[in-house]
């Protein structure tokens, strides 16, 4: 996918989130962009690089709470469970250089990560590590 197409993506996936949240479940808007959904739920399997992309590009388009909650638990979890070894790194200049993005790692759970890997995590949301991290 080139940049435009995974922007394309994060918009409608954002514009699902909102729609699903906004009517508490199932609603027309939320069937008018399944796919989006559905496309970024296949794209997590096997697509880290795009994957990783649209992360960090739904953070740039939309920071609040609800969408940094839905990025943790159906993209982020997901994602890292089956390439956090890859990406751990990553994540963690993510951190250096944007500070808010812990709050990704932070609504997230341990789903199928390695124990390596949610160690990782686990140490980046503590905020004592946080700080060093950051300095």
């Amino acid at each position: 996918m080139t940049a435009l197409e995974i922007q394309d993506l994060a918009r409608n996936w954002i514009r699902y989130q909102e729609a699903w949240e906004r009517v508490g479940g199932p609603c027309r808007e939320c069937t008018e962009l399944q796919w989006a959904y559905n496309l970024v739920d296949d794209m997590v399997i096997d697509r880290p690089e795009e994957s990783w992309q649209l992360i960090l590009t739904v953070r740039r388009l939309n920071r609040t709470t609800v969408i940094e909650q839905m990025l943790a638990a159906a993209v982020f979890e997901d994602l890292m469970s089956v390439y956090g070894a890859t990406l751990i790194d990553r994540v963690e200049a993510e951190v250096k250089r944007d500070p808010t993005f812990v709050g990704v790692i932070r609504s997230s759970y341990k789903a199928h990560m390695s124990e390596e890997v949610w160690s990782r995590l686990k140490a980046i949301a503590d905020p004592a590590v946080f700080l060093q991290l950051i300095a």
